[in-house]
């Protein structure tokens, strides 16, 4: 008679099947009572969406600055109402590095062909830790996910302009560099920003490669002095001094004849070519009778070459002129 007390399981499965039913059920019912809200954020977002990409094609840059400043007052207010979504700030992200790059006032190609894309400070640093703060949140928000190859890129060349980690971690960020089509590369500045990545993460075969195939370096003297100062970079002087050569050659724009000068004065004195660097250096001071670097550099290679007096007669004048400058009081200081 022990049946009596035999314990019986319970449908636990069942159970479960009517909890998650029910769990669907609300769900649904709650989409649907706040679709409204999902509907009007979506609209929203894809209008902000919009605004944003219109806001990058103004040329005026005054106007240009105007409305992105506005546009990131607008993501502000919506961050605090929607501090889960990932789009407003993707979108403060690239907002902020439009600012400072309007800040900069330049490219990363003509910084980078200046030597100046290791100094940015001001409101374009302000800008562009902005930019990082932002992107860096989205990532959060993201999860396992990766960021669009597109916000990779800017938070790689925000955390570049200020120095934020390393150069071998800035590479990292471009996580999408393992896709041989590189079809991620939306414009050429892109593609000559992650050229100079692997040059500088001792990649420079790739990295040049990179840039004769798709960093459209021979659209534009600019390009070509990008291609140059490249090569000189990765140490490759024999492709660098073609190629400068050849801008002196074929440019004349002033400018770019002076930096080609310079540039390969600079080269063939680190070749302890010092005539030629002289010639390239009197070549740039010619275009440019007051640049005092042009000038400095006379001086070098007069030292190089044995012509102490003849320097420091140099330097000496050019302390008259610019008496707190540190360069050529250390260069006064060896003779």
């Amino acid at each position: 008679m022990y049946y009596r007390y035999k314990v019986h399981k319970k449908n636990k499965g069942g159970l479960r099947k009517l909890v998650i039913l029910a769990l669907i059920v609300a769900a649904a019912y709650f989409g649907y009572e706040n679709r409204q809200y999902i509907f009007f954020w979506k609209y929203t977002s894809n209008k902000l969406q919009k605004k944003v990409e219109n806001a990058e094609m103004i040329a005026d840059p005054e106007k240009k600055k105007d409305v992105l400043a506005a546009i990131a007052s607008s993501l502000s207010a919506y961050q605090s109402e929607s501090p889960t979504e990932v789009l407003p700030f993707l979108l403060s992200g690239r907002v902020y590095f439009s600012l400072g790059e309007h800040e900069l006032g330049r490219t990363f190609t003509d910084l980078f062909i200046h030597e100046r894309f290791r100094v940015t400070d001001g409101e374009a640093r302000n800008c562009f830790l902005k930019s990082i703060i932002y992107l860096k949140k989205a990532g959060a928000l993201l999860d396992t996910e990766k960021l669009d190859p597109v916000y990779a890129m800017l938070l790689a060349r925000a955390c570049f302009y200020t120095g934020f980690i390393k150069e071998s971690q800035i590479l990292a960020l471009i996580r999408h560099e393992r896709d041989e089509r590189n079809d991620y590369f939306k414009n050429p500045e892109d593609v000559r920003f992650y050229a100079v990545m692997l040059i500088l993460n001792d990649r420079a075969e790739e990295g040049i490669k990179l840039l004769n195939h798709k960093g459209k370096v021979d659209s534009s003297p600019g390009g070509r002095m990008f291609l140059a100062a490249a090569e000189n970079m990765a140490k490759q002087y024999t492709g660098a001094i073609r190629h400068y050569k050849d801008i002196v050659d074929t440019v004349s724009d002033t400018e770019i004849l002076k930096l080609a000068h310079f540039n390969l004065g600079k080269i063939y004195y680190s070749q302890s070519l010092y005539r030629e660097s002289l010639f390239h250096f009197t070549g740039a001071l010619e275009l440019d009778k007051q640049d005092l670097a042009s000038r400095i550099w006379i001086g070098r290679n007069y030292y190089s070459m044995g012509m102490k007096d003849k320097a420091r007669a140099l330097w000496m004048e050019l302390l008259s002129i610019d008496k707190n400058n540190k360069e050529i009081r250390g260069l006064l200081g060896i003779l």
